[in-house]
């Protein structure tokens, strides 16, 4: 939905909050559909084909000097694997193998491969990717190990997008020396590219692949003590095809058996961690997500624990955590166990749709984004519900190349529904904020919810919290959010986005996209700007404002800017709009303006200040050429509960303004669409130091919708200037 400041849209809404529970346990997981697969472009990924018995395998290729086979005897999945060693190569030459595959420009992938180092001296391993424009060398990407032996399969890679112009891709996987004298030895196995905005680094995280019926799946290593039994089975699954069973008796105390795999991960990157367990039984025992950071050299350097001790009543249940990777870290090894805590402990669980991410952005849901698939048109790590109805659930893309959850019913009975949903482990006492981002197309006898339940670990519900929309939203997405806080004696949520009938017949089809579960109070999403659009620097979730033929520049920018550096935006007829030079702690801006035959009439320089940004990312708001009275800004529709007192804040940094003033600008809708009022604060301190702007008051009685802006407003009839966001909220007092 896309509000205007005092423009008035109609629309139809009616707000209902509160709302009694029935009904909330229908069809929780599905069998899935055995034909899901996988989108890896890579062909024989798995080294798998071999059909003339030759030290290649098929569609790969060799270089170098090295040595070269095909083995059975040491594999991350299926039977074979692919090995290369060298001996005294000349210093940064390499042997490795390759295939070379077509790539689309711009698509965002995911890369990585399987990798265990027997030996090595003098070298590294390395997954390598060059891309080219026939034949012409355009960029590279490149992820290696330490120079040690690994002692286990490490899973390598990470995420990126493909350069504008390329074509064509060649990737390795390879050995190269970095001396005269050298050796080394290396098996790569299951190597992937995959076109995804999914930046997991887990291989195999939905546990498809597997050897054969009734075993291990690929990737994962197992524990060996105290006898366990594992299965690769099709029922129950959460995500795609196939699950992971774990099941173990006789455990001592502080005894474990499970699963684990070793990733190679970058030091001092945030990260979330979310996986999910269908607990069957535990006695005396705890199921444990346990990721331990490692050096090279295989010394501790921290820990993250998830643990559930009870078992989950038939529902998968997401564990999830956020943190930092410690320094000095090179690998997390991470674990799914069963952990004794008595004599004799014992336990039986399936696990899913396993996650490890880098993100800025707390959050516990797993696959909030819904950017990695499932089955049955279902994201990963989603649960469907529906009844006796007519439904369709896909995964589409959107206007920036990220994935959303489409649902679409009709024919729903009354106060039945449709829709998805997740379970937590929560913390009580904890205050938190649901959200999510929904568009809802077409509604009819029915409303839609965000809907969370709290419950006791023995199913028993506690308490509720809803927050609907019961029409469309104008081709547009709103912000559904609500803070509370996680009753006594809870130990997980259920939270549901519906399609709820309030009479026979409800139909509606909507759209579901960064769903958010967090302990804080803040309604914004991504009000940290640590998150970008796909393929671009501006920030997801937030909308671009700009008048027709103004020149803006919003970006997502991290760190210093370069000193002593001049920057330039043009026109469309190429013609030098705004130059910038950073100084020290200054900026000189100077704007040209032109009349209609392309004749230069005006040039000016305006002086400003700058501070160093954080350390990580905010969000660049500037314009020139602002007409009077008009903008350059960004703005967030928010669902907002009438009479609440509420607090709007930001930490802007204004480096310059000319004929200009930055204002935090908060519009109110009521039901109808009319605008029934506004609340600003302005400021021209134009100081280069990051400053708290603050506005609060009580929501109006009639409003339901809040659009909040942070925006540059000329005074003149050029007005110009530059600011710089980060830590927006929007908070119930």
């Amino acid at each position: 939905m896309s509000f205007r400041i005092k423009k008035k849209i109609i629309y139809s809404l009616a707000l209902s909050l509160v709302f009694n529970l029935v009904g909330m346990f229908n069809s929780d997981y599905i069998k899935a559909d055995a034909s899901v697969g996988t989108d890896n472009i890579i062909k024989n990924s798995g080294f798998e084909i071999n059909t003339n018995g030759s030290s290649i395998a098929d569609n790969w290729v060799s270089h170098g000097i090295g040595s070269f086979e095909v083995t059975s005897s040491l594999v991350s999945g299926g039977s074979k694997a692919q090995k290369v060693s060298i001996s005294n190569l000349p210093m940064n030459q390499f042997a490795g193998v390759s295939q070379t595959l077509s790539v689309n420009p711009g698509q965002p992938y995911n890369m990585n491969g399987r990798f265990y180092i027997e030996s090595i001296s003098n070298a590294k391993v390395q997954l390598y990717a060059d891309f080219f424009n026939a034949g012409a060398f355009v960029d590279c990407k490149v992820y290696e190990l330490p120079n040690q032996a690994t002692g286990q399969f490490v899973t390598l890679g990470g995420t990126g997008s493909v350069p504008e112009g390329a074509t064509s891709v060649v990737i390795y996987a390879l050995i190269r020396s970095s001396s005269d004298v050298n050796s080394g030895a290396f098996i790569t196995d299951n190597i992937s590219f995959q076109y995804t905005n999914d930046g997991n680094l887990v291989a195999n995280s939905d546990y498809e692949s597997f050897s054969n019926t009734l075993a291990n799946s690929d990737d994962w290593d197992y524990t060996t003590s105290y006898n366990p039994s594992f299965s690769s089975v099709a029922y129950p699954s959460l995500s795609g095809a196939r699950a992971q069973k774990i099941k173990v008796s006789s455990l001592p105390v502080n005894g474990y058996a499970g699963m684990l795999q070793k990733i190679k991960v970058v030091p001092g990157k945030s990260f979330q961690v979310s996986g999910a367990l269908l607990i069957e039984s535990l006695a005396n025992a705890k199921a444990q997500i346990y990721i331990d950071f490692m050096s090279s050299s295989g010394n501790y350097t921290g820990t993250t624990i998830l643990e559930y001790a009870k078992p989950t009543n038939g529902i998968y249940m997401t564990l999830s955590d956020t943190g930092q990777i410690p320094k000095n870290t090179t690998y997390a090894v991470i674990y799914v166990i069963i952990r004794g805590t008595g004599n004799n402990g014992s336990g039986s669980m399936y696990v899913d749709s396993l996650n490890f991410h880098y993100t800025n952005e707390p959050n516990l849901f797993n696959n909030g984004n819904f950017e990695a698939p499932g089955s049955n048109g279902l994201g990963s790590g989603w649960l469907p519900s529906y009844g006796n109805d007519n439904h369709t659930y896909r995964l589409v893309s959107e206007s920036y190349g990220n994935t959303v959850q489409q649902i679409d019913a009709s024919n729903i009975k009354a106060n039945e529904y449709v829709g998805i949903s997740q379970m937590l482990k929560v913390v009580p006492a904890k205050k938190y904020t649901m959200s999510g981002r929904l568009k809802v197309d077409r509604i009819s006898n029915a409303k839609v919810q965000l809907y969370a339940d709290f419950f006791t670990g023995s199913g028993a519900f506690i308490d509720a919290n809803i927050v609907e929309l019961p029409a469309t939203t104008q081709g547009g997405y709103i912000t559904i959010s609500n803070t509370g806080t996680v009753p006594s004696n809870t130990d997980y949520v259920r939270v549901y986005a519906i399609i709820r009938a309030t009479s026979g017949g409800g139909a509606a089809s909507i759209y579901v996209d960064d769903m958010r579960f967090s302990y804080s109070s803040n309604l914004l999403d991504n009000p940290d700007f640590e998150v970008s659009n796909y393929g671009s620097q501006t920030p997801l979730n937030w909308t671009i404002y700009k008048p027709l033929g103004v020149e803006d520049g919003i970006r997502l920018i991290e760190n210093s800017p370069a000193k002593g550096v001049t920057t330039n935006s043009y026109s469309a007829a190429g013609r030098l709009l705004n130059q910038t030079l950073v100084q020290g702690t200054q900026t000189y801006n100077t704007f040209y303006k032109y009349d209609l035959n392309g004749n230069l009439t005006k040039k000016s320089t305006v002086i400003g200040t700058l501070e160093a940004f954080h350390d990580q990312k905010s969000v660049e708001v500037r314009g020139f050429g602002i007409p009077v009275n008009q903008f350059v800004g960004i703005s967030q529709t928010l669902r907002v509960i009438p009479d609440k007192s509420y607090m709007v804040t930001g930490k802007v940094n204004i480096s310059m303004l000319n004929q200009s003033r930055v204002q935090m600008y908060i519009d109110f809708y009521a039901m109808d669409g009319s605008f029934v009022s506004s609340s600003i604060k302005d400021t021209t301190e134009a100081n280069g130091k990051y400053v708290l702007l603050t506005n609060e008051g009580v929501i109006p009685s009639k409003a339901v919708f809040a659009n909040v802006y942070f925006l540059i407003r000329s005074a003149g009839d050029s007005g110009a200037g530059t600011f710089y966001l980060d830590s927006a909220s929007f908070d119930y007092k």
